[in-house]
């Protein structure tokens, strides 16, 4: 590698990193795989280049590169290499982008073996909230393989992926003429990145590729497509544009699917990588309506895989535009089986996880019983600081206090502390109403979590916004009451039947059934949590008292205790 100033630490450092055995990461690879610039460990070909790209990057950042020039002179690199720098369509490319080409880069000796080397390091750039506005998570090979799976451009057949990134689904499809894929991405170094990856990937084919610049869901052009395939963004919301009247979420994976839908020609083939929260999610009902009911739902994969830095699993979801058929295929780690359609447009919601008779007829039982919910409690969430990084720190100091977090949140309790901040709500990003943390007692929950965990706190503690907090107002029950139903097995299975994803909601708790009680319940439940509270193995004897409130049989428990 070419000199550069940089310290002993860093160069050392870096030669580790590009050093590293293939059978695992470094060290500092798996420091930054949870820390705040994600490594798309998923999206490399070859395990050995992980460190080579972070060492890269880390080259970039140190020396103060600007990424878009970075990143075009490692283009125009391997342009170069492939022998295709002269060719009329590389050039017309290459001066849409009069960028400089960076000395500091032109030796540094660059990873082979990679399919898309321009992404994985475009990934390893970004940092972890950019990702997570923009639902930046590329899509790994194995996935993208599923997705494109039986797809051949031939005839004239046209392949769009409107959320294309730096083209790692484009990349896969089997074709002949790269003039047949089309790709579209908000991102305008991700849409520079593409067309590169398309010249490198066909070498013999003199081309302008088609990526454009763009917001999709702004798009109304009326060509279509044969083949439309995305990873599209998760979890930010948009607008609801008067042509998707059929979503009122506000979803952005779900307004791309019904947008991209009408881009499709008849008989055309639409694929979507979603999160798993899709399948069964109260929230995404409008969209799992408009596949049941305007187009061809033919099959549904979940996949084992997960997405460095994203919490939830995916689901690929493959449709074509004809009217609607009678079975639609479920594949899991289970197997695969087949589900009638109707039978999904009876189910709660439209959830695409059907129910079993046994199931239905336990919910609507459990359900019957309720007298009271939460709705007319009180919620804040945690403190939102900012950055985290400034200001929290690893050991009390004066001026200093606890602040727990969604980790130290268990089922009753609280584990020790591992956290404490300089509480100056003016210095802080967003805070909750003073009362809700200095209450004489309140409960706290794990926001992302795929159970409910609620743990009581009667010391005015401090939470972060990872940790929500509920004071319940249910008649005729305290408040540890209420956190022994909330723990309970019977809440618990209500929770897993009605499709709870990775994040606790408050309109999914509202419509927990809470069930009238006596005063002798009251107390007892009461005294079962601060045996709980006080270190004692109580949990059995108080799920067996919410049992016999809810006079449930012994056949039914063991239903509700097997499903958990």
């Amino acid at each position: 590698m070419k000199d550069f100033p940089i310290s002993k630490a860093t160069r050392k450092n870096w030669k580790r990193l590009q050093t590293a055995a293939d059978a695992r990461l470094t060290k500092r690879a798996n420091k930054r795989l949870s820390g705040r610039q994600i490594v798309p460990v998923e999206y490399f070909r070859k395990r050995r280049n992980i460190g080579k790209v972070l060492a890269l990057a880390d080259l970039i950042s140190h020396l103060g590169l600007r990424w878009e020039e970075a990143l075009y002179t490692i283009a125009v690199r391997l342009l170069r290499q492939a022998g295709i720098g002269n060719n009329s369509g590389v050039r017309q490319v290459l001066a849409q982008y009069p960028l400089r080409f960076l000395a500091e880069l032109e030796e540094v000796e660059l990873p082979c073996g990679e399919t898309d080397l321009l992404g994985a390091l475009y990934q390893c750039l970004l940092l972890e909230g950019y990702k997570n506005v923009k639902g930046s998570y590329y899509t790994p090979r194995p996935i993208a393989g599923t997705l494109l799976k039986n797809i051949r451009l031939e005839n004239g057949k046209r392949f769009l992926d409107p959320c294309c990134g730096s083209g790692a689904l484009l990349l896969q499809v089997r074709c002949q003429d790269p003039a047949s894929l089309c790709g579209m991405d908000n991102d305008p170094l991700a849409v520079m990145l593409a067309k590169f990856n398309l010249l490198l990937k066909y070498p013999n084919a003199d081309f302008i590729p088609d990526i454009r610049c763009g917001d999709f869901l702004q798009c109304h052009d009326a060509e279509k497509f044969d083949f439309i395939v995305t990873n599209p963004p998760w979890g930010a919301a948009c607008g609801v544009l008067p042509s998707e009247e059929d979503i009122c979420s506000g979803e952005s994976f779900s307004l791309f699917f019904v947008h991209a839908f009408r881009f499709l020609k008849p008989a055309g083939v639409i694929r979507f990588l979603f999160p798993e929260a899709m399948l069964d999610v109260k929230k995404h009902q409008d969209l799992r309506q408009f596949m049941l009911k305007k187009c061809r739902l033919e099959k549904i994969i979940c996949f084992a895989e997960k997405f460095s830095g994203v919490c939830c699993g995916s689901v690929g979801v493959f449709c074509r535009n004809c009217p609607p058929g009678r079975v639609i295929r479920l594949k899991n780690a289970a197997g695969e089986k087949k589900i009638l359609r109707k039978f999904l447009l009876t189910e709660p919601f439209c959830s695409f996880i059907p129910r079993s008779a046994e199931d239905t007829e336990l919910v609507k039982y459990i359900c019957s019983q309720k007298k009271y919910d939460l709705s007319g409690s009180r919620w804040a969430i945690g403190v939102v600081t900012g950055n985290n990084r400034e200001k929290l720190f690893p050991a009390p100091a004066p001026g200093l206090e606890p602040i727990y977090t969604g980790r130290e949140v268990q089922f009753f309790t609280l584990s020790a502390c591992c956290n404490f901040i300089r509480y100056d709500r003016r210095e802080l990003q967003q805070t909750a109403p003073e009362e809700f943390y200095r209450a004489p007692e309140k409960l706290v929950y794990k926001f992302i979590s795929n159970k409910l965990v609620f743990a009581y706190d009667n010391s005015g503690a401090l939470f972060l916004n990872s940790a929500n907090i509920l004071i319940p107002e249910i008649p005729g029950m305290s408040i540890k009451t209420v956190l022994a139903f909330l723990n309970s097995e019977v809440f618990a299975y209500l929770r897993k039947i009605s499709g709870g994803g990775v994040k606790v909601l408050k309109g999914e708790l509202n419509t927990l059934p809470f069930p009238e009680i006596s005063p002798e319940d009251d107390r007892l439940l009461e005294t079962l949590v601060d045996k709980i509270l006080a270190g004692e193995d109580a949990s059995s004897v108080l799920n067996e008292r919410i049992f016999r409130i809810f006079a449930l049989t012994a056949e039914q428990i063991d239903h509700i205790r097997q499903s958990l």
